[in-house]
């Protein structure tokens, strides 16, 4: 199936990106379909790819204190990014990710992506400027969140 950019234009790690630059990433990805209850991301993997959320809904998960025991930090749907921390540092995962419902993906290539930053500076100048961005914006919302805790452990 073909990626359609249509999708891209919501997507904040392509904000700023015009038609022309859009239509490389597409080439860079494909569409994937995930049946619910999912995993297609799994906390400590050594895995690289980032999906963007094109249909339905994912819930990001890490690792409780047993085994079975999952913690949900988070619920994505059409336009968030998952994995794209991967673009600034290759590292484990740090998150499980799994479809709640069917969820179709885009799915982009990390490899595909770094060749076309190679031949196209100014796309990986502006992906990684809205990285910086989005890096910025959870590491404040992670502050706040411990700054809460700790007040209500007082």
């Amino acid at each position: 199936m073909t990626v359609d950019i249509e999708l891209f234009d919501q997507v904040a790690l392509f904000e700023g990106l015009d038609q022309d630059a859009l239509q490389k990433v597409a080439e860079t990805s494909k569409l994937i379909t995930i049946p619910d209850a999912t995993y297609f991301i799994n906390e400590n993997e050594d895995t690289h790819n980032i999906f963007v959320i094109n249909k339905g809904r994912v819930i990001v998960e890490i690792a409780g204190n047993s085994p079975d025991e999952n913690k949900e930090i988070a619920r994505l749907r059409k336009g968030d990014t998952v994995g794209e921390f991967n673009l600034a540092k290759q590292i484990l995962r740090s998150a499980s990710v799994r479809s709640y419902g069917e969820v179709e993906l885009v799915e982009c290539e990390k490899k595909k992506i770094l060749e076309l930053f190679d031949q196209e500076p100014r796309v990986g100048l502006t992906i990684y400027r809205n990285l910086c961005q989005i890096l910025v914006d959870r590491a404040r919302d992670t502050t706040i969140l411990a700054r809460n805790a700790l007040s209500s452990m007082r």
